[in-house]
């Protein structure tokens, strides 16, 4: 059986992909045109601005000596930022069990401003935002951890690399050297800020006519491709995670199970003329991350890979481990011709909430003409 690297290029950023590498992708035109993701690991900290400026920093625990490191890695810090001179900042404090935000410390000292957080999680989480949250922002900057008590324990979360996150936070939104950033403030006011960007708009195929056996479509499929199966060593039984859904008029999506792994699955995606099986061929999608060159084990393949028919959504979904605190997923839309990347969340660091990856890439769905005539409304990805 082949390992989990080997599956797909999404799941190997997911699980290897190298925090240096990661900077220098994103730093190249990978993604559709427009403003650039930025991800990036730094210290005990990743910082993720989206291609809309939307800013997130998490605490992550990065390396240290695990036989003397006194801190918490159930603990967690979400700092997150909208775009746009009056982009919202809130901080998110959590637990593994709950605690007193009245007891946080910035130093082991009282933050300067008193914060008014408000609870959430039955006690495992705080909040607070606008000025409060600038305050206690600021103050981080400049300090070595933050600590609180809890009911079972106290936590105690280090700041280091939390400087540098800040200012690429800055730099990503335009506010350095003006009032309202965090990592660089200036005098300069906040409305120097560029202002918020729209999401890019992918617009949704029409929906196409039933197809007339779909069953019978996946079984001739997998049947003819035997050899395709047999090079991707897939070791699914015959017919489970079988699918197919028509994609416009003259063409299927079939889904073939291959892979089992420890915690997840993968399809073979084909594109199928729905008069001729004969003529299938591999849906292969581009990852904007690749860690290296396609190799034909893993094209056409996809990790907990389905097609949203009603939507006209292929997705995919890769867990970095059983726990889903890191990973990556994307969505294409088709547009009645071809698939466009429409959303990408990821983190390649593991910890924090299960699936709470944050976005690189988002879009508007524009539904085509046709399903605007019958109700349709463009919905956010």
């Amino acid at each position: 059986m082949r390992s989990a690297a080997q599956l797909s290029l999404a799941l190997r950023c997911a699980l290897a992909f190298p925090a240096a590498v990661a900077a220098q992708a994103l730093a190249r035109p990978a993604f559709p045109p427009g403003i650039q993701p930025l991800y990036r690991e730094i210290g005990d900290w990743i910082i993720v601005c989206d291609n809309t400026r939307q800013c997130v920093a998490k605490y992550l625990l990065g390396d240290h000596d695990g036989d003397t490191n006194p801190y918490d890695e159930d603990a967690g810090i979400v700092i997150a930022r909208g775009a746009g001179p009056a982009g919202d900042l809130t901080v998110d404090v959590t637990a593994g069990s709950s605690f007193d935000p009245n007891t946080i410390r910035i130093d082991d000292a009282m933050p300067r401003r008193r914060p008014k957080w408000e609870r959430f999680d039955e006690n495992r989480g705080a909040s607070i935002d606008d000025v409060d949250a600038l305050s206690f922002v600021r103050e981080m900057r400049d300090a070595k951890t933050v600590s609180w008590s809890g009911k079972s324990r106290g936590s105690r979360v280090p700041l280091r690399g939390l400087a540098a996150v800040l200012i690429a936070m800055d730099e990503a939104q335009g506010r350095i050297g003006n009032v309202s950033a965090l990592g660089r403030p200036g005098p300069r006011s906040a409305t120097t800020t560029p202002a918020p960007i729209l999401p890019p708009t992918v617009t949704q195929g029409p929906k196409p006519s039933p197809l007339a056996k779909p069953d019978a479509l996946a079984r001739s499929v997998r049947r003819l491709q035997g050899p395709v199966l047999a090079a991707h060593d897939c070791d699914r039984e015959a017919g489970v995670g079988d699918s197919a859904d028509p994609l416009d008029a003259s063409s299927a999506i079939v889904l073939l199970g291959c892979g089992r792994f420890a915690y997840q699955t993968s399809v073979l995606a084909f594109i199928v003329p729905r008069a001729d099986p004969g003529k299938a061929r591999l849906l292969m999608l581009p990852d904007p991350l690749p860690s290296a060159p396609q190799d034909s084990e893993s094209r056409g393949e996809y990790v907990e890979g389905s097609y949203d028919a009603a939507n006209r959504v292929f997705g995919q979904y890769a867990k970095g481990r059983g726990m889903a605190d890191c990973g990556s997923a994307q969505e294409w839309t088709y547009d009645g011709a071809n698939f466009h990347l429409s959303s990408y969340t990821l983190q390649q660091r593991c910890g924090g909430g299960s699936g709470d990856w944050p976005t690189l890439f988002r879009t508007r769905m524009q539904p085509s003409f046709r399903n605007l005539k019958s109700g349709s409304t463009p919905s956010a990805r």
